[in-house]
């Protein structure tokens, strides 16, 4: 499955939980979005979605950065040169 095809279906069960969550904490009101709703809230979420896995990498590549300044090179066995 490719990752925007991962992520609708991410965003799909997200929605439903979300409206069952809403209908718990207030069952009088109508929480089934329409489909202009639906979409504003797809892309606010994309768009979330690609800023976190921005940050995301951001950091990866910090602690990588990081890791490789602290790593010292010493030879394991004589296999190993430097």
């Amino acid at each position: 499955m490719e990752s925007w095809a991962k992520g609708r279906v991410i965003f799909f069960f997200l929605q439903i939980k979300l409206t069952r969550l809403g209908k718990e904490i207030d069952p009088t009101l109508d929480t089934a979005p329409s489909a202009a709703e639906f979409m504003c809230s797809y892309i606010w979420f994309n768009k979330a979605v690609a800023r976190w896995l921005d940050i995301a990498l951001y950091k990866a590549m910090q602690r990588i950065i990081k890791a490789v300044q602290l790593d010292r090179l010493t030879p394991v066995d004589e296999l190993v040169r430097t």
